[in-house]
């Protein structure tokens, strides 16, 4: 047998993977998905994925469906006193305060506080006032409700049993980095005066809270997207699997042959296959660098392989992409994942007939599905 002929039949027993140009991890998406819950749908970290979620454009459809009604409702709406004259003049007053407001509309207020549907809760400084003229002069009213990020929240301050919320703690400017203190019970408040002199505290008497979905008397509320946020994600990841193929389809893979005499010299242990193993090295990572876009040429050796007047023994070609092997359409996992999002969402007949199915008469109920949604939360 040939020299040629063995190290060919020992290529066999080589590793089938280099350490350039390794393919893509194979991921569980489920395990994946239920990974990043853990962080990113827990204080605080939950308000920055909420804002991420917004990028996309059918959480964002979604969620500025389900908050105009409620802004709509709320800027129009009216105190209204009861039967007797005072609390009439009450009502009245109130209905004047908060259209006079001092920084601000009402109708800017109607807006922050919807921010609820998307953060799971909205936070508002109430900042009081003495009426000073006109017909309800001397009567208490509002300067203004300065509005409060989720991410300025440094945490909650409970009573000492642990069961109502009696104040919220805020980041001051020049630490806004630091972490998320979540439960404080007011027995923390007097023991530790480090919150009192450098953290701004805001007690319920000068608070506004308005918590979505709240439960178990949760103050941070259960925002919709927490219920979209699998649909989102799993879409997401789709997406980004969808341009790697298309990109390999537009450039295909790239496929770099060598002597196999070098392939088996490199593959050895020893010393004397240093320089070996730095050529196919070198090989692979400037094939890497050309299909990357990062260089224009890839010099190789005009060796011919022993008997053949055409095939060189080391090449470099692109292969393209059938796509024989692909049992399933991205395309209708993304809409699949857009439908799971406007479902989570009480949308969905905001989609009906993109997919040349549905009827006038199911998008009326779909309708008033979304009415009894936004009603309960």
């Amino acid at each position: 047998m040939s020299k040629g002929k063995s190290i060919t039949k020992n290529l066999s027993s080589l590793p089938t993977e280099q350490p350039i140009g390794q393919p893509l991890s194979y991921l569980t998406a489920n395990s994946y998905v239920n990974s990043c819950r853990k962080t990113e749908l827990k204080a605080p970290n939950i308000w920055s994925t909420c804002d991420i979620m917004m990028e996309d454009s059918a959480v964002r459809q979604c969620v500025d469906m389900n908050s105009h009604p409620v802004i709509e409702a709320i800027s129009n709406g009216k105190f209204i006193g009861k039967k007797s004259k005072k609390s009439k003049k009450v009502a009245e007053a109130l209905n004047y305060a908060v259209r006079n407001l001092d920084s601000g509309t009402w109708r800017e207020f109607a807006e922050n506080l919807a921010t609820d549907q998307l953060y799971g809760f909205s936070l508002f400084n109430i900042v009081s006032k003495v009426i000073s003229e006109g017909e309800y002069r001397g009567l208490a009213g509002f300067a203004k409700f300065s509005p409060r990020s989720p991410h300025n929240l440094k945490g909650w301050i409970y009573d000492k049993n642990k069961v109502e919320v009696i104040g919220s703690i805020l980041k001051p400017m020049q630490v806004q980095g630091e972490g998320y203190l979540g439960m404080i019970t007011s027995t923390h408040i007097s023991n530790y005066t480090y919150y009192q002199q450098e953290y701004p505290i805001m007690w319920k008497k000068q608070m506004l809270l308005s918590s979505f979905n709240k439960t178990f008397n949760n103050p941070e509320g259960n925002p919709s997207i927490v219920a979209a946020y699998s649909a989102w994600k799993e879409k997401k990841l789709v997406e980004q699997y969808e341009i790697v193929g298309v990109s390999k389809d537009f450039g295909g893979v790239a496929i770099l042959r060598v002597d196999p005499e070098l392939l088996w010299r490199a593959n050895q242990t020893g010393v004397e296959f240093e320089q070996d193993r730095l050529q196919l090295q070198s090989l692979q990572e400037n094939a890497a660098k050309m299909h990357s876009g990062q260089s224009t040429m890839l010099l190789l050796s005009s060796d011919l392989i022993p008997g053949s007047t055409s095939q060189y023994l080391n090449d470099f070609k692109l292969q393209g992409i059938d796509g024989n092997g692909k049992q399933y359409k991205s395309s209708e996992i993304i809409v699949q994942k857009n439908k799971d999002i406007y479902n989570a969402f009480g949308c969905g007949f905001l989609i009906l007939g993109q997919d040349g199915t549905g009827s006038y008469a199911l998008s009326s109920t779909q309708e008033s599905v979304q009415d009894r949604y936004i009603e309960r939360s």
